[in-house]
């Protein structure tokens, strides 16, 4: 049976159990951060012998995404020792396409029998009207065309299946499967949506205030539950978490 998944935005299947070897790109961000951690779950639980095989690929707007992506990994691999395969291929200094290196990787895994599938995080744009995007002072990498309208969840191109699971939800359907799994707070420690070359998360850019509207209600819910019974010390660590994670000012920005 496929790995399911039922949320308020619809029921997720993946078929992971149909593959021997599947790419996934891990950008350092919490789309693909859950869809590896749900994956390597399912895999380590049914006893399976599939091979993930990981790509960062760092460009000028998102140069730490390597870091972040080992963090997820590492992460993952501890809950569950299943195969993960990472490769970092940087666009930094050379100016590449990110999408024209993981083409290229994802064709040679092909050629060398070492993948069947390839899963793909990328998520819808926010369907719900609370989420209001103010336009920021500085210039912002915009969202994904590709994230429009309702994207196929399923395609094949020659020998290779591409898998889209996420497709039709949005950053509120991440945030349910992360609370599902209970691994919102530490998902949301590790990864990095922002793409400022010079802050963690601006709190500014399209990017940024997705993940704020996804998450900040949850990020009030744990902080209010534990509120109750940790100490004062550890209260303000989760209040300064919450405050450099999901509503930044211009006072408490973690630079990087």
């Amino acid at each position: 049976m496929p790995l399911t998944l039922k949320i308020s935005q619809g029921t997720i299947d993946i078929p992971i159990e149909k593959y021997k070897g599947i790419a996934l790109a891990v950008s350092g961000g919490i789309d693909s951060a859950t869809l590896l951690y749900i994956m390597s779950e399912y895999i380590h639980e049914n006893n399976l012998n599939t091979q993930i095989y990981a790509l960062t690929v760092p460009n000028k707007t998102d140069s730490a995404s390597g870091y972040h992506a080992q963090l997820v990994i590492e992460f993952v691999k501890r809950k569950f020792p299943v195969y993960i395969h990472h490769t970092i291929k940087s666009t930094i200094f050379d100016g590449g396409n990110k999408n024209a290196v993981i083409e290229k990787w994802v064709k040679e895994l092909l050629l060398a029998d070492k993948i069947q599938c390839e899963m793909n995080g990328v998520t819808a744009n926010p369907k719900d009207p609370s989420f209001k995007f103010v336009q920021p002072k500085n210039p912002y990498v915009k969202p994904l065309i590709a994230r429009e309208g309702k994207p196929k969840k399923y395609k094949r191109i020659g020998e290779l299946d591409l898998h889209f699971p996420f497709a039709n939800i949005d950053k509120q359907g991440i945030s349910e499967i992360t609370e599902l799994k209970n691994i919102t707070t530490k998902l949301l420690l590790i990864t990095k949506s922002c793409t400022s070359p010079v802050y963690y998360h601006c709190g500014e850019c399209w990017w940024c205030q997705e993940r704020t509207w996804g998450f900040d209600i949850k990020y009030q819910q744990i902080q209010n539950r534990q509120e109750k019974t940790l100490p004062k010390t550890t209260q303000q660590k989760l209040h300064e978490k919450k405050m450099k994670l999901t509503k930044p000012t211009k006072d408490n920005i973690l630079k990087i």
